[in-house]
């Protein structure tokens, strides 16, 4: 197993029916593949596009994105959020 990078980001799509999608890190720009077995949450998952999510991160060789081996969503993006 390959080193992990630990980082912050936001998701950039994700689709529940197929059970994966892609984030990006705050420092980078490198795609992140995130399957939704490796989501830790509690209740229902729902990533949002735009939303923040804290990553364990390893690089697959000869592919161009990386795998997230942990995700942790943190707050739901600000234009998700109703109006007050």
């Amino acid at each position: 197993m390959s080193d992990l990078i630990c980082t912050r980001g936001y998701i950039t799509w994700f689709h529940l029916e197929n059970g994966f999608g892609f984030a990006k890190p705050d420092h980078g720009d490198i795609d992140v593949l995130i399957h939704i077995s490796v989501i830790e949450f509690d209740g229902e998952i729902n990533l949002e596009e735009g939303q923040r999510v804290y990553m364990e991160l390893e690089e697959v060789k000869d592919k161009p994105h990386w795998n997230a081996v942990k995700v942790l969503p943190l707050a739901k993006p600000f234009f998700a959020l109703e109006s007050l």
